[in-house]
C-alpha cells in the first residue's frame, strides 16, 4: 500500500506551533514507525513554506528516507482565503493534486484540511481523480457551532468549501467522541466513515521528571515565583476573559501569592485587550504575564513548575494543553464542556466555563487544598498514560489497511507506472488550469514554473550536476583546478549506476546553471545567444556538486540553493581548506570577507565533503560557532585526493628549453616546491634557507613551480632578480602538467613548507614518483604522509637550512624516510569515494 500524507498542518504559520501542528508531527512520526516495513509512505510538503522544509526533513530523517519526503512548488500567489487571488488558489489546488497523483497513492491523508485562510496553504480533495482513497482529519467543527463568532464575512464561504472537501473524503478521522458527534450533527457525514483517533503528547518532552533550567533566561524569574498557568490560543471559545474574571474573584492574599501566566503567540497579540479587561475587574497589570511563544522544552518546564494549570475553553475538539500538563505532573482543572471531560476524566476537576464563580472556587481549591491537589495530580498521571501517539498511530494504520485493503487499484510497479500517461495527464492539467476564471497570459510563467518543478522524474535515473564555474571562467591551473579536472573526468567516464553525470557552469549574480560541454579536452559554454538552450532544469532527486571553488558565484545563489533543496535537489560543496578563516593574515581582506560569506552558503546545503580529515574537523568547529545559520541536515565528511597526475586531464606542452633544463638536473640534488606563490606557502623562508645552504658550500638546486598569487610582490621581485636565478635557483611559472610530471621525475626531494594546507596534493604526487619529502610539521601533512616524510618545525630560515642539511646526511646514508609506500589513491578511487559521500554506495 502506498500512503501519501499532506503535512501542511505542520508547516503553516497558523497551525505549526499549535495543537494541529503537534498532532501532525506526533501522530505521523508514530505512524511511520508503525508502517515501517509494511507499507510505502511519502510525506508531501508545500514549497511555499520555505523555512519549514529543512526542519521537517530533519525531524523525520531517522524515520523515512529522504527520497520519500517530497515537496511540490506553488509559485502562484497570493492564495490565502482572506486576501488571495481566486485563480492562483484554484490553479495551485490542481498543481498540488497533480503532484500527489504522480506518487501513485492508494490513500491520501491530510492531517488538517482547513489550512490557508491567513496563509498560503492550499488543500482540496478529488479535484483530479487518481483512484486513491482520501482521508481527512477533521479536528472539530467549532465554527459551525458558533457561526456568529467565527463565520462573519467571507470566511464562511472559504470554510464551507473546506467542509465540502472534507465531505468528499472517503474516511474522516477526528480526535474525540464529542467531535464525531458534532460532525455527524452538522455535516450529516455517515457515522461508519468517521473514526475517533485521540491526540497524545510527546512523552519525551512532557513528563514528570523533566530537566532543570530554561532555554530562555527571562523565564527563570517567573518560575522562581508561584504562578497559575494557561497555554493555548486566544480564540473566543478559549474563554480567557472569564478566566481573568475568575482570577479576580480569588482572595487578595491568594492573588498576591500567585500571578497568572499566559503562553501563546496569539494570546500575547491580544494582551492589550486582556489587560484592559483585567483593569475593568480590578486587577493590577503586574498580576498577568504574557510570554508569547516558548519552546516545547520551556513549556514543559513551566508546566512542571506551575501551582495550577487552568484550561477554561467551552468548546474543544480535544484539548491537548491539559493533557500535556497532566503528563508533566501538575494539577489540572478544566471546563466540563466539549471534549475536555473525555481527556481529564475526573468530575471534581471540572467547572462550568460560563460560571466565573465556579471556576474561581476550583482555582481556590487547587491552590490551597493539598488533598484536592494530590487527587488532581494522581488523576493526571493515570489519564496521561491512556493516551499515546503509538496507540493512535496503530489505530490509523488498522483503519487504512481495512478500508484500502479490499480496494487496491492495481498491482504496483513503482512510480514509472505513470510514465505512459504522464504527457496526456499533463496536457489535460494545463487545459484545466487555463479554463479557471481569472486566467490571463501574465499568469503563464508562474503556472509553467509550478508545473515544471512539481513534475517528478519517472525514468529511475538521477542527474549529477558538477559545477566547474571557476575552471570555465578562469582556469588558474592551480591545485584546485587539477582536482576539478581529475574528479570531473572520472565522474563523466565512470558510468555510475543510475546516475547521469554532466558538468555545469554559472555566473556571478545569476541564479541559473548552464550545461558545460567538453571539446578537445577543454570545457566551455556557448555564447550568450545560445545560453537559454543550455539551461539546466533541476528535478527532485538530482544532485548538484559545487566541485570547483568560485565563491562569488555561490554567494549570489544562496536563495537558489535553498529553493533547489526544497525542490528535492541534494546540494554538496567540496571544501578545500579554511585558510582564510584560520590564517586571515595571508589573504587580502576582501578575499577573507568573501570566503566567510561563501561558508555561510555552504552550511545551507546538504553537506560539505572536505579534502582531508583535518579540514573536516576545522569545518565542524566553525559550524559549531555558526550553528544557527546551518541547515538542520547539514553534514560534514571528507575524502582524500588522487595522485596520478596523468589521469587528471593534464595540460600539455613543453617549452623549447625544457629538455636542456631537465638534463642539467641530472647528478645533482634538486629540491622542488610546487604551488601558487602565496604568503602562507613559505617560499621566502625556503629561499632564504637555501641562500644559507649555498653559503655553506653545498651544491644543491632549488626549483619552484607555481604562478604568482597575491600579496607576494616583494617575494616575486626577489625571485626575478636573485643572483642564483637560472643557476642554482629556478622559477618555472605556469608550466603545463606534462612539464611538471617531468620535473617531479628528475628532482631529488619535495619541500612542503606551507604554514597551512587543506591537503597537500604535491605530497601525494611526489610519493607517486617515489620522491622523498621534507614537510613542515602540520597535522594535515601528518595525515597525508604519516611516517613517509621528514618533518621540520620553526619559521626561521636557519630552521629549514638545518633540516635540509640533516636530511641530506640521512639521504646519503640511505636512512631518510621514503615516500614510495605512502598510502595514496588513484583519481578513480578518489572520485569513487567522493561519489559514495554524496550519492551513497
Amino acid at each position: 500500500m502506498r500512503i501519501v500524507i499532506d503535512m501542511q498542518g505542520a508547516q503553516s504559520p497558523a497551525s505549526c506551533t499549535r495543537g494541529v501542528g503537534r498532532h501532525s508531527l506526533g501522530l505521523v512520526k508514530a505512524f511511520l514507525g508503525a508502517a515501517k516495513g509494511r507499507h510505502d509512505v511519502f510525506l508531501v510538503l508545500n514549497g511555499v513554506f520555505q523555512d519549514s522544509i529543512d526542519d521537517l526533513r530533519a525531524e523525520f530523517s531517522e524515520l523515512l528516507p529522504r527520497q520519500n519526503i517530497k515537496c511540490w512548488q506553488q509559485y502562484l500567489s497570493p492564495v490565502s482565503g482572506i486576501s488571495g487571488d481566486f485563480f492562483s488558489r484554484k490553479a495551485s489546488e490542481l498543481v498540488r493534486e497533480w503532484f500527489i497523483g504522480q506518487l501513485d497513492p492508494d490513500i491520501v491523508w491530510s492531517t488538517n484540511l482547513q489550512e490557508g485562510w491567513l496563509d498560503e496553504a492550499v488543500s482540496s480533495v478529488k479535484k483530479i481523480d487518481n483512484g486513491a482513497l482520501y482521508c481527512t482529519t477533521l479536528h472539530d467543527v467549532i465554527p459551525l457551532i458558533f457561526p456568529k463568532e467565527y463565520l462573519a464575512g467571507d470566511i464562511k464561504y472559504w470554510y464551507q468549501e473546506k467542509l465540502n472537501f472534507s465531505k468528499k473524503s472517503d474516511i474522516l478521522l477526528t480526535v474525540s467522541q464529542y467531535s464525531k458527534a458534532k460532525i455527524v450533527e452538522y455535516l450529516h457525514f455517515e457515522k461508519d466513515r468517521i473514526f475517533v483517533v485521540p491526540n497524545a503528547c510527546d512523552k519525551s518532552v512532557f513528563n514528570h521528571a523533566g530537566v532543570s533550567g530554561f532555554d530562555r533566561c527571562d523565564l527563570k524569574s517567573i518560575a522562581a515565583g508561584r504562578y497559575i498557568l494557561y497555554s493555548g490560543g486566544a480564540d473566543k471559545h478559549k474563554n480567557l476573559q472569564r478566566l481573568i474574571t475568575a482570577y479576580s474573584l480569588l482572595a487578595h492574599d491568594v492573588r498576591e501569592k500567585y500571578r497568572i501566566v499566559f503562553i501563546g503567540e496569539s494570546v500575547k497579540r491580544c494582551s492589550p485587550q486582556m489587560l484592559e479587561h483585567a483593569a475593568a475587574v480590578g486587577l493590577r497589570p503586574d498580576r498577568l504575564i504574557f510570554l508569547g511563544y516558548v519552546s516545547d522544552a520551556d513549556l514543559a518546564e513551566l508546566k512542571r513548575n506551575c501551582a495550577l494549570f487552568v484550561f477554561p475553553s467551552y468548546s474543544e475538539g480535544f484539548g491537548l494543553p491539559p493533557l500535556e500538563a497532566m503528563a508533566c505532573g501538575c494539577p489540572v482543572i478544566t471546563s466540563n464542556a466539549g471534549s475536555l471531560p473525555e481527556v481529564v476524566g475526573l468530575g471534581e476537576a471540572l467547572f462550568d466555563p460560563y460560571d466565573e464563580r465556579d471556576m474561581a472556587s476550583k482555582m481556590f481549591l487547587g491552590l490551597t487544598d493539598d488533598g484536592y491537589r494530590n487527587r488532581l495530580i494522581e488523576n493526571g498521571a493515570a489519564r496521561a498514560k491512556l493516551f499515546s501517539w503509538e496507540s493512535s498511530a496503530e489505530a490509523v494504520l488498522d483503519i487504512f489497511e481495512r478500508e484500502v485493503g479490499s480496494k487496491l487499484k492495481r498491482p504496483r510497479s513503482g512510480p514509472e507506472s505513470l510514465a505512459n500517461d504522464l504527457d496526456l495527464n499533463f496536457r489535460f492539467l494545463a487545459r484545466t488550469i487555463a479554463a479557471i476564471p481569472g486566467f490571463d497570459e501574465s499568469k503563464l510563467p508562474a503556472v509553467a514554473q509550478a508545473l515544471a518543478d512539481s513534475t517528478l522524474p519517472h525514468d529511475g535515473n538521477r542527474n549529477l550536476y558538477i559545477d566547474i564555474s571557476c575552471l570555465i571562467h578562469f582556469d588558474h591551473a592551480t591545485g584546485i583546478q587539477r582536482v576539478v579536472r581529475a574528479i570531473t573526468n572520472e565522474f563523466r567516464n565512470a558510468g555510475l549506476p543510475g546516475i547521469r553525470a554532466s558538468t555545469v557552469c554559472s555566473f556571478v549574480g545569476q541564479k541559473k546553471f548552464y550545461r558545460a560541454e567538453q571539446v578537445n579536452g577543454k570545457y566551455h559554454i556557448p555564447e550568450e545567444p545560445q545560453l537559454p538552450g543550455y539551461e539546466v532544469d533541476f528535478c527532485d532527486g538530482d544532485v548538484l556538486l559545487f566541485l570547483d571553488l568560485h565563491p562569488g558565484s555561490a554567494i549570489s545563489k544562496k536563495e537558489e540553493v535553498r529553493r533547489l533543496r526544497n525542490l528535492g535537489v541534494r546540494i554538496y560543496f567540496v571544501v578545500y581548506d579554511l585558510l582564510p578563516v584560520s590564517h586571515p593574515q595571508f589573504f587580502p581582506p576582501d578575499m577573507v570577507d568573501e570566503f566567510n560569506q561563501w561558508l555561510r552558503v555552504v552550511i545551507c546545503s546538504d553537506g560539505a565533503v572536505c579534502i582531508s580529515l583535518d579540514v573536516a574537523e576545522k569545518l565542524k568547529k566553525w559550524v559549531s560557532y555558526n550553528a544557527a545559520l546551518a541547515a538542520k541536515s547539514f553534514k560534514v565528511d571528507y575524502f582524500h585526493l588522487g595522485a596520478d597526475l596523468l589521469s587528471s586531464v593534464p595540460s600539455k606542452g613543453l617549452p623549447f628549453n625544457a629538455q636542456k633544463l631537465l638534463s642539467s638536473f641530472k647528478n645533482k640534488a634538486v629540491f622542488l616546491m610546487v604551488g601558487t606563490i602565496e604568503p602562507r606557502k613559505g617560499y621566502e623562508q625556503v629561499l632564504s634557507a637555501f641562500e644559507r645552504v649555498w653559503r655553506e658550500g653545498l651544491e644543491v638546486s632549488l626549483v619552484i613551480v607555481g604562478k604568482q598569487g597575491w600579496l607576494v610582490e616583494s617575494v616575486v621581485e626577489k625571485f626575478r632578480n636573485h643572483p642564483e636565478i637560472h643557476k642554482r635557483f629556478f622559477w618555472l611559472e605556469g608550466i603545463s602538467d606534462t612539464y611538471l610530471e617531468k620535473v617531479y621525475a628528475t628532482s631529488t626531494c619535495l619541500i612542503a613548507a606551507s604554514e597551512g594546507e587543506g591537503f597537500g596534493l604535491p605530497l601525494i604526487e611526489a610519493a607517486q614518483h617515489q620522491l622523498p619529502i621534507i614537510a613542515r610539521d602540520l597535522p594535515v601533512f601528518r595525515e597525508v604522509a604519516g611516517a613517509h616524510a621528514y618533518y621540520f618545525s620553526g619559521k626561521e630560515p636557519q630552521d629549514l637550512a638545518d633540516a635540509v642539511v640533516r636530511w641530506l646526511s640521512l639521504y646519503r646514508s640511505g636512512n631518510h624516510p621514503r615516500s614510495g609506500n605512502m598510502p595514496r589513491l588513484t583519481w578513480k578511487e578518489s572520485a569513487r569515494t567522493l561519489a559514495e559521500k554524496i550519492l551513497g554506495r
